[in-house]
């Protein structure tokens, strides 16, 4: 029966290889599988207005089947918040659904 030796800078050199062309791949390319570009509009945030009650408005002024809790979702991602707490005054991004 051979034995086999593994060839243990080859292996490295190829994980190297390997990591090298995948940096290089994502560095080259910006693909977002499933995504599309939403257009958005700033919004002044006024008294006693919540992000549901703005996503509310964005729902009923659209054409689509929105849903509120689905734009209160895009409306944190697209202006990076963890949480629903917004201020009088502040400036939001809103999705613009057509």
């Amino acid at each position: 029966m051979k034995r086999y030796r593994i060839n243990y800078k080859r292996v490295v050199t190829n994980i190297i290889v390997l990591a090298i062309i995948f940096m290089v791949f994502n560095a080259f390319t910006n693909i977002t599988f499933g995504s599309r570009n939403i257009e958005t509009k700033t919004i002044r945030v006024e008294r006693n207005q919540t992000l549901w009650s703005i996503a509310s408005d964005i729902c009923d002024s659209s054409n689509e089947e929105l849903n509120v809790q689905n734009v209160i979702i895009k409306i944190k991602k697209i202006n990076n918040l963890t949480d629903s707490t917004i201020y009088y005054g502040q400036e939001l991004n809103v999705p613009i659904y057509m």
